[in-house]
């Protein structure tokens, strides 16, 4: 995974928030068996966090959503443990903070709210269970908002991130698409200049064919002239033979081959490696075409 720098930022807050809640929470337990199963969960929690911020996961989504969970339940077992042992702080709840801000990397915009929502009911009807103090709800609405904030935050980065993707995604195909287009207008000037050396020269050329053949049977047949004549008609059919030889090459759709479109690509996405064994020649220039845009559609959605 490439994480950026305001990535790596957000990671480091998220790990530093956790160090000071840990420090400050553990100090005020006086009890040792607490003071055990509360250091355990802070450090399953922060080991769950550390390894989904590092995408450790990959594309598998299911073990996303159960590490999700997994930090979610460490949160309310470290709260009720503290409500048994009437030892409650308000400091544990800030983990929901960072959890909360790590729900849209692998939810949608309404599960995150909707786990939000959860998380809050479930340390309300715990509160209650415990006859908590009046300030404990208190605390716990302050840090619902903390949560709503966290979770915006984090559905606006992602927002921005993907609106970033998918601008490079678009200037990398205009620029394809411009290469495109430029290997196509370089072949119409070619058939323009076919056809202009076909209408003007090939035209010319018959037409002095003609004249000499004319020349040819006016004049006598043992003048000394017939001789230049006839070199004069064989040049101008080599000549007229030529043009017809080069409109024709011209005139012919270019040997374009999957190598060429292939470096074009290559310069362009430096994060994709294409490899060709061989050279492939493709006369069909339509065909090319269509290769070198399923190329394009294909690399663009692996890329970004």
């Amino acid at each position: 995974m490439n994480l950026l720098k305001d990535d790596i930022g957000l990671i480091f807050s998220g790990f530093l928030t956790w160090c000071l809640v840990t420090f400050f929470r553990l100090q005020s337990i006086d009890d040792h068996t607490l003071m055990v199963l509360c250091t355990t969960l802070f450090m399953i929690f922060v080991t769950l966090f550390l390894l989904l911020s590092f995408d450790f996961y990959g594309s598998i989504k299911a073990f996303k959503i159960s590490n999700l969970f997994t930090q979610g339940v460490c949160v309310l077992i470290l709260v009720t443990l503290q409500c048994i042992w009437k030892d409650y702080s308000s400091l544990t709840l800030i983990l929901l903070v960072i959890w909360a801000a790590q729900l849209p990397t692998v939810l949608s915009r309404k599960q995150a709210y909707l786990c939000i929502v959860l998380v809050n009911s479930l340390l309300v009807i715990l509160f209650f269970m415990f006859s908590a103090h009046q300030n404990t709800f208190i605390n716990l609405a302050v840090q619902i908002g903390f949560q709503l904030f966290a979770l915006s935050s984090s559905l606006s980065r992602i927002a921005a991130k993907e609106a970033n993707v998918a601008l490079k995604a678009m200037h990398q195909k205009l620029k394809m698409t411009q290469d495109l287009l430029a290997i196509r207008s370089k072949e119409q000037e070619r058939i323009r200049i076919a056809r202009d050396l076909h209408d003007s020269i090939g035209h010319q050329l018959t037409a002095l064919s003609l004249q000499l053949e004319v020349a040819h049977h006016k004049i006598p047949a043992d003048s000394h002239l017939q001789s230049t004549i006839k070199q004069c008609q064989d040049i101008a059919k080599d000549l007229l033979q030529n043009v017809r030889n080069i409109v024709k090459e011209m005139r012919n759709s270019p040997k374009e081959t999957l190598t060429s479109y292939i470096t074009s690509l290559n310069k362009q996405l430096p994060n994709v490696k294409f490899e060709l064994s061989g050279e492939i020649t493709i006369t069909n220039i339509l065909l090319l075409d269509q290769i070198f845009l399923c190329l394009q559609e294909e690399t663009l959605s692996v890329t970004f």
